[in-house]
């Protein structure tokens, strides 16, 4: 079960009430009391917690007793739900970028040749970007030290680039 709590909150940005008060509403519809008493959330929290499983599509309600959406619903709806926000935001992101180039009057960044030695995923990869449609090869070294997560992103970024010759070697 707690394994179970921790994927809810990862991978579904749930926090510890609303995965306790979804995982207790699987079992039945209830009132905002029972919801309280069944998942040990305190009834305070109940009805805030309830109102934010709602608009992330967990819940309903009837006549005052709430319901969980079937999870196999609820998980795609709020997959959904959080690939909207993340184009909206890369959206809005590429629009400041852009208005920041136009207002400085940007075309080129002045930046030394390699070899490079970079710290941290982030400049890493906007160094990749940058480099990888110029490049016809590109060697590319990834350290042991590097966790499964950044590994899983660097494949990504990889994948999604063209150059003439792309291979994958990854310690």
């Amino acid at each position: 079960m707690e394994e179970l709590k921790a994927k809810l909150k990862e991978v579904f940005e749930l926090n510890t009430y609303e995965t306790s008060v979804y995982l207790t509403l699987l079992k039945k519809g209830m009132r905002a009391d029972e919801i309280s008493r069944n998942s040990r959330v305190p009834r305070p929290r109940v009805y805030d917690t309830l109102e934010s499983l709602k608009s992330k599509g967990f819940v309903y309600e009837k006549d005052d007793v709430y319901y969980a959406v079937h999870p196999a619903l609820a998980l795609s709806s709020r997959v959904a739900l959080l690939k909207a926000e993340f184009e909206e935001k890369q959206r809005k992101m590429s629009e400041a970028v852009n208005e920041i180039v136009s207002f400085l009057n940007l075309t080129q960044t002045s930046e030394p040749k390699g070899p490079f030695v970079l710290h941290g995923i982030a400049s890493i990869l906007s160094l990749l970007l940058k480099v990888f449609p110029e490049s016809h090869k590109i060697f590319l070294t990834l350290n042991k030290a590097l966790d499964s997560e950044a590994r899983r992103v660097f494949r990504s970024v990889i994948s999604g680039l063209s150059i003439k010759e792309k291979r994958s070697y990854a310690s």
